[in-house]
């Protein structure tokens, strides 16, 4: 589903981002990937770490597009959705995501 929709259907809005906000985004997508390495910690927390890096890389990618999710029940599963408008993942990428939520 195109971008636009989503925006009509009121999933997400049209908003300006900046290059500061895409560069701290993709400052926690690395942290995120690097905690997901620490053998240290439980299988459970890298995982969680794991996930937050893909979930914040799919949002650096709605923000670089103009866009950010509404606020409500879901919004974690648009935000994997948009993977494949904004960079144009195939379905089973964004469906192996979308199967951990």
């Amino acid at each position: 589903m195109s971008l636009e929709k989503c925006v009509e259907y009121g999933w997400l809005r049209r908003e300006p981002t900046s290059p500061a906000e895409i560069r701290d985004l993709l400052g926690i997508v690395e942290r995120s990937l690097a905690d997901s390495k620490v053998d240290a910690v439980s299988t459970d927390l890298r995982f969680i770490a794991a996930f937050n890096a893909a979930l914040c890389a799919a949002t650096t990618s709605l923000r670089a597009s103009g866009h950010r999710t509404v606020t409500q029940a879901g919004h974690h599963i648009k935000t994997i959705e948009s993977l494949q408008p904004t960079v144009n993942a195939n379905s089973k990428a964004y469906s192996e995501i979308q199967g951990c939520l």
